[in-house]
C-alpha cells in the first residue's frame, strides 16, 4: 500500500486495493459514476443477483427460490447483465 499510494494512505486506498480497482458499491463515488436512475438500479440489480448466485453456486433454481423470482425471469436477467459463471 505504501509503494501505491501518493503520501498518505486513505480508506479509499485501501476500498479499491481490496476491491481490485472497483470501488466499493454503495460508496458515494460510485453512486456518483451514473447519471441516470435507471443505469444505477441496472447495476444494483447486477451485483445483487451476481452476488446470489455466487452464494448458490449458481444453483439457478435455489437462487430463484431465495430472491422470490421465477427461474425464467433470473435466466432473462443472467442474459441481460451478462453474467458468467467463474
Amino acid at each position: 500500500m505504501v509503494i501505491l499510494c501518493d503520501q498518505k494512505i486513505t480508506e479509499e486506498d485501501i476500498q479499491l486495493y481490496a476491491n481490485n480497482g472497483k470501488k466499493k458499491p454503495g460508496t458515494i463515488d460510485a453512486i456518483n459514476e451514473f447519471s441516470r436512475f435507471q443505469d444505477f438500479k441496472d447495476y444494483a440489480e447486477k451485483m445483487f443477483i451476481d452476488a446470489k448466485l455466487k452464494k448458490n453456486n449458481w444453483n439457478v433454481a435455489k437462487t430463484s427460490a431465495e430472491i422470490d423470482i421465477q427461474r425464467s425471469h433470473l435466466y432473462n436477467k443472467i442474459d441481460k447483465f451478462d453474467l458468467k459463471r467463474n
